[in-house]
């Protein structure tokens, strides 16, 4: 599962305590996400008034414009958050985790279609077990 996180500099004086804290600060994220879709949709919506969105191609773009003071926070997927803040912890820190709005990924197919799943089950353990999931994680989210 996946749920939208705020991230912020850590140590700085931001804090958000709900989404509609993000009411009156600047926000940087990825374009063509789940994140600018539900941010555009709570400003639109009113939820959230004088938000400044700063859309990104990259989402460590959106990290680079938090580091240079460009934005006061980066709105993402709470497993790129998690990856960020690990990777650099004396950097960033979670200022709020909004688990109300839970993302499921997952694979769809025929349930008879039993050869089929049988495949994806063993190329996902094989990407597993070589590397590949934590390789990429590294290199996309580091």
């Amino acid at each position: 599962a996946s749920y939208q996180a705020r991230v912020v500099k850590k140590g700085g004086d931001i804090k958000i305590e709900s989404l509609k804290d993000l009411s009156g600060k600047s926000v940087a994220l990825q374009d063509a996400t789940t994140s600018k879709a539900l941010l555009e949709d709570m400003i639109k919506t009113g939820t959230i008034k004088d938000c400044k969105m700063g859309p990104s191609e990259k989402v460590l773009t959106a990290f680079t414009a938090l580091d240079n003071g460009e934005y006061d926070v980066v709105l993402c997927d709470s497993p790129v958050a998690d990856t960020y803040i690990t990777n650099y912890p004396d950097k960033y820190e979670l200022a709020y985790l909004d688990q109300e709005n839970v993302e499921q990924f997952g694979v769809a197919m025929a349930k008879t279609d039993e050869a089929l799943q049988t495949a994806i089950n063993e190329a996902m353990k094989q990407l597993k077990d070589e590397g590949f999931f934590e390789e990429n994680t590294a290199k996309w989210f580091a």
